[in-house]
């Protein structure tokens, strides 16, 4: 049987013009600095780290609208990290979380989060033998853009208590 557990994160939206100030993306490392974004990308269970951590720019899936921003590791962890804004824009697209200091001084975000091994907020986690677990064990997983607005993560066949388990994560501003 097939477990589908689906969470979302929303951010208040205070004026209906908010809703087109959003923007998701993922981009591809490129050694040229172009940064291709495409809307997803998978990876198999199996792929060693970081091979698929350092393959996407930024290192996951990335959502924001003016006055925050969130990654989604893409890893076993998949914390989700935090960029707070000191000025209401969409800027992640340049600074892909990596804020210069001569962005810092012209008012850019940065990120504020050091997610490591935690359970950051957002994050999700197993529970064996009263340990938190990461999301080790999986035949695939995978990023996707749906829209400006929504990310997604789908690990298939985690290996959990035993059973596989389908797993789709939802993130949405």
């Amino acid at each position: 049987m097939k477990t589908l557990l689906t969470f979302a994160i929303a951010t208040a939206i205070t004026a209906p013009s908010a809703l087109a100030q959003t923007d998701a993306f993922i981009k591809i490392h490129d050694s040229h600095g172009r940064h291709p974004r495409v809307t997803e990308i998978t990876f198999p269970g199996n792929t060693v780290f970081p091979a698929d951590y350092d393959a996407i720019y930024g290192h996951g899936a990335i959502i924001e609208n003016p006055w925050v921003g969130y990654r989604v590791y893409m890893d076993n962890r998949q914390s989700l990290d935090l960029y707070a804004k000191t000025t209401p824009r969409l800027e992640i697209d340049q600074t892909c979380f990596y804020t210069t200091p001569q962005q810092l001084a012209e008012g850019y975000g940065c990120d504020v989060l050091w997610a490591g091994k935690s359970v950051a907020a957002g994050s999700f986690r197993g529970w064996q033998n009263n340990q938190p677990v990461t999301i080790d064990s999986v035949a695939t997983r995978t990023h996707r853009v749906l829209n400006t607005q929504s990310i997604e993560v789908e690990d298939r066949e985690w290996i959990y208590n035993g059973k596989p388990v389908h797993m789709i994560q939802r993130y949405s501003m």
